[in-house]
């Protein structure tokens, strides 16, 4: 589920007529993720949140990507996608992602259909692999669920976007 939320100021007039004013220009955007986790993967669970509630990290916006139209190897600094997305901009994140391979890399420019990289490219990526915008933010503090039994557990976890990270249009 994304959340973006709006900040506005109500002034009521003499006559009753409520105004609203805008006091923030771009919402902010909040990502929650529900899953269900259960025997082991409960206790590793329980581990991950409480090193990472609070902190700020990266994660995949998974509604905004790109494929890459040939592959990726190692060393190479850059990738060929089949199209450019318009939300992909020199200074912004990528987020690769292939069966259980992730990698996060910062685009450094844009020609054509190829996105150059700040580094290198870790291990091989095929062709068809998803390249998604990161978003960067933070986990809530406070994360709910509902546990269904002593090892199983359904979880939801919000990521909090960085305030002016996200662009939204005029």
């Amino acid at each position: 589920t994304v959340n973006l939320a709006y900040r506005t100021e109500i002034q009521t007039s003499d006559s009753g007529k409520e105004k609203r004013i805008a006091v923030r220009q771009n919402p902010r955007k909040d990502v929650e993720f529900k899953s269900v986790v259960q025997k082991g993967d409960y206790r590793e669970y329980l581990r991950q949140m409480n090193y990472w509630q609070g902190r700020s990290t990266i994660v995949p916006d998974f509604a905004r990507f790109g494929k890459l139209s040939l592959p990726a190897t190692e060393g190479q600094a850059f990738i060929v996608v089949e199209e450019i997305e318009p939300w992909m901009k020199v200074g912004g994140l990528l987020v690769m992602i292939f069966g259980e391979q992730r990698m996060i890399r910062t685009i450094s420019d844009i020609d054509e259909k190829t996105i150059a990289f700040s580094g290198d490219i870790a291990g091989t990526w095929p062709v068809g692999t998803k390249a998604h915008k990161g978003l960067s933010g933070h986990l809530a503090t406070e994360i709910a669920g509902t546990q269904h039994t002593n090892r199983a557990l359904t979880v939801s976890v919000n990521f909090s976007v960085d305030p002016g990270y996200e662009e939204f249009p005029a």
